[in-house]
């Protein structure tokens, strides 16, 4: 994470431990520590495209220790996590590399059960380019670390014993910084979102509840997208339960063409004993992506008295990343947390294009 980033998140914790006195006067603070290690086999690390000759496998292992410090009150719940991770490749370790990470994240209540302002970071792998190959949780091939501090107040309301409303605002501010040492096509484009939300939930029988949801998102590179959706829950029993969401997005580019595509998800949960639990879902998920630009080489001037105009062609391309992902997770806590996941993912890019003419009076 960049230093000004790290700093504002030091800052606001700083005022918000300031003000714990006055906001209230029972808290509970804890400082706990842990160990990670993840190990996965990939068959394909680079993605290459060609048949099983120009493929590589690897097994990666993730390890590092993790610091957790959390505070929680009547009115302010606030944790700070650091973390360190190794990444070592077992057959290319020119591949290898250290990550570290700090998260902040606090929400803060000015109105019992009506206000809140939620302020964290941002930190999370994505696409730099979604014209190329890219894997899910694949960690060298164009990708990118997004990372940024986020502001959202919002309000919360139980209108009643079964209806509940919500709705606010957060504002982004995301830059990024290219992972792995082979096929990254760059950093991503620093940007800021505006984001409005508002849903409204209903709860129909006690095991039944179902919401309309809302969503606005302004980006700053001439991206504004609008969400609409239905969501549903519902427990069958105290050990399983359902969850779905189904919805369109609607896409507006200020120099593309305009889009919609459908969104959606289901999962299931069942609680096998007191402390294991498996998960199942199946997602499809759109979001748009800014314009990509390549000019045209200016063709060459003629001989002679200067033309007038010298014309040239602007190909623009922007879109959509379709990701349509199965997972399932077996998970188990205790002393010792243990993870359990098997996924597999497919990623569309949908395109377009359009091609815009220059002209450079000389």
């Amino acid at each position: 994470m960049k230093p000004p980033v790290i700093i504002t998140s030091l800052f606001i914790t700083s005022i918000i431990i300031a003000l714990i006195p006055s906001l209230t006067a029972q808290a509970e603070l804890s400082l706990s520590a842990g160990f990670k290690s993840r190990g996965e086999f990939n068959d394909n690390i680079f993605l290459d495209r060609s048949d099983n000759e120009g493929k590589e496998s690897d097994f990666i292992s993730r390890i590092g220790p993790e610091l957790k410090l959390d505070y929680a009150s009547r009115s302010i719940d606030t944790k700070l996590t650091y973390s360190y991770e190794r990444r070592n490749y077992l057959r290319n370790s020119n591949e290898n590399e250290d990550v570290q990470a700090f998260d902040f994240g606090s929400q803060i209540r000015p109105i019992k059960d009506l206000l809140y302002l939620d302020v964290g970071t941002i930190q999370a792998a994505t696409q730099v380019d979604s014209r190329r190959a890219s894997g899910f949780n694949n960690l060298l091939n164009n990708r990118t670390e997004q990372r940024g501090l986020t502001i959202s107040p919002y309000i919360s309301r139980q209108l009643n014993s079964t209806t509940a409303i919500t709705g606010g605002y957060s504002f982004s501010d995301i830059d990024f910084t290219s992972t792995g040492s082979s096929g990254s096509s760059g950093d991503g484009e620093d940007h800021k979102e505006y984001n409005s939300f508002a849903s409204l939930a209903k709860n129909l029988n006690g095991k039944t509840t179902l919401s309309l949801n809302y969503n606005n998102l302004r980006h700053q590179a001439a991206v504004n997208r609008n969400d609409l959706s239905v969501g549903g829950e519902y427990l069958a029993t105290n050990r399983l339960t359902f969850d779905g969401e189904l919805g369109r997005h609607w896409f507006n580019y200020d120099s593309l063409e305009n889009s919609n595509d459908g969104f959606g998800h289901v999962t299931s949960s069942y609680l096998l004993t007191r402390n294991k639990t498996l998960d199942l879902g199946y997602s499809v998920v759109a979001s748009g992506v800014s314009g990509f630009q390549n000019i045209a080489p200016r063709p060459e001037e003629p001989e002679g008295p200067v033309a007038d105009e010298i014309e040239g062609f602007v190909d623009t391309q922007g879109g959509a990343t379709f990701t349509r992902l199965f997972d399932a997770t077996f998970k188990r806590t205790g002393k010792v947390n243990s993870t359990v996941n098997a996924y597999g993912s497919n990623i569309d890019y949908s395109e377009s294009d359009r091609k815009d003419e220059l002209r450079h009076r000389c």
